[in-house]
């Protein structure tokens, strides 16, 4: 069962290379930002970062408000808001900024509202009169027959029901066979992780599986969204070096739809010719090291700053302490030029700090991440 979302507003080209999205059962999310399934382009932010939610359930498609500029459902005018859901129809249309998207659900239903009652042994019996067939015969090969002397009726026998296969011991029958069908994939899976089969209680065991790929697959969206947010992070702060070209150009980051890294890693292919196992890896490397270069280079950049703005440096510069009216023309000269000094230093930059702060953050980040040291204070330039 899958639902089809389209954009059918004259802007749809705006939207990116993706003016239409399918969702499967396990739903997605819809806004501005590169973590989402389904990316909507929108440079004037009509559309927000995390603008709408789509959730499967029980055989009804489900949409879900999380955005700060509303989400309009069939032309109405109040948006459907945070606190409840919409139940999707076929045909439904709904606003999600500038976009007017119309709704279509395959109609195939793999959740039938009331399953229907098996048929037993004994309605087969009942529906199914082995006298009729038997007494249509006899009456028509009677007819061609020329009549003869009826015997007298013999006396008439009841015959016992057929006797019904218990019902539990066909249940406990199936559940075994399914038991046998999932055990080597079961199996599979388990030595991956390297715990114990026989380890999981017997009543989980039907659904490892389909727990597994659900926690898989949220593992990776988180991956998708440390990624991108590193990438951002690096061309915000001015940093080039070549992990942060490889976060922004890696598949974690570049492709919008997990559904691809998931397949592209269950085929055991990572970044290049590398192994799915290796890529698993490099991310949670990638993540350690930014965190770690992010905070010592936070501490150097701090240190510049400080030493840019020190006032003993500026003494040293225009001369040495003076006594009397020598002693306050200096002072007064040290103190404008400490105002240029420190308009200079504290003037933003791109990504609203200091110039000084960005340069000495970008190249100590770069550096630590790299494998390089965090430098002491006499080491500075």
């Amino acid at each position: 069962m899958a639902l089809r979302l389209k954009i059918v507003s004259n802007n749809a080209a705006a939207a990116g290379d993706n003016p239409r999205w399918t969702f499967g059962v396990n739903g997605g999310r819809i806004g501005r930002h590169t973590s989402n399934d389904w990316v909507l382009r929108d440079p004037d932010r009509f559309v927000s970062g995390r603008h709408a939610e789509i959730e499967h359930r029980g055989g009804t498609w489900l949409l879900r408000d999380t955005s700060t500029n509303g989400t309009f459902v069939n032309d109405a005018d109040e948006a459907l808001g945070p606190d409840r859901a919409h139940q999707l129809t076929n045909g439904d249309r709904f606003r999600i900024g500038e976009y007017e998207i119309e709704v279509e659900i395959s109609g195939n239903n793999d959740f039938l509202p009331q399953e229907q009652a098996p048929v037993t042994d004994a309605d087969l019996d009942a529906s199914f009169e082995v006298k009729n067939f038997i007494s249509t015969g006899r009456r028509e090969r009677d007819a061609k027959a020329p009549a003869r002397p009826r015997p007298e009726a013999a006396p008439q026998r009841t015959v016992p029901p057929a006797p019904q296969p218990p019902s539990a011991a066909s249940a406990m029958q199936s559940s075994r066979s399914q038991d046998q069908e999932q055990w080597p994939g079961l199996a599979a899976f388990c030595k991956g992780a390297g715990i114990d089969p026989l380890a999981l209680p017997a009543e989980v065991r039907g659904t490892a599986l389909a727990q597994a790929g659900q926690l898989l697959r949220e593992a990776l969206v988180g991956f998708s969204e440390l990624a991108r947010t590193r990438a951002d992070f690096a061309s915000e702060f001015g940093i080039s070096s070549g992990a942060r070209r490889r976060d922004a150009t890696g598949a974690f980051a570049r492709i919008a739809a997990v559904e691809q890294i998931l397949e592209q890693l269950l085929a055991g292919r990572g970044a290049g010719d590398g192994r799915a196992i290796d890529e698993v890896r490099a991310q949670f490397a990638r993540a350690r090291q930014h965190e770690s270069a992010m905070t010592a280079a936070l501490r150097e950049a701090l240190a510049a700053v400080f030493e840019k703005l020190n006032p003993e440096a500026l003494e040293e510069q225009l001369g040495r302490r003076a006594q009397g009216v020598a002693g306050a023309e200096l002072q007064a000269r040290l103190w404008n030029r400490y105002l240029e000094l420190y308009r200079a230093t504290a003037q933003s930059g791109d990504a609203g700090l200091p110039a000084v702060f960005l340069v000495a953050f970008a190249r100590a980040y770069e550096s630590l991440a790299a494998g390089g040291s965090p430098r002491g204070p006499g080491d500075r330039e």
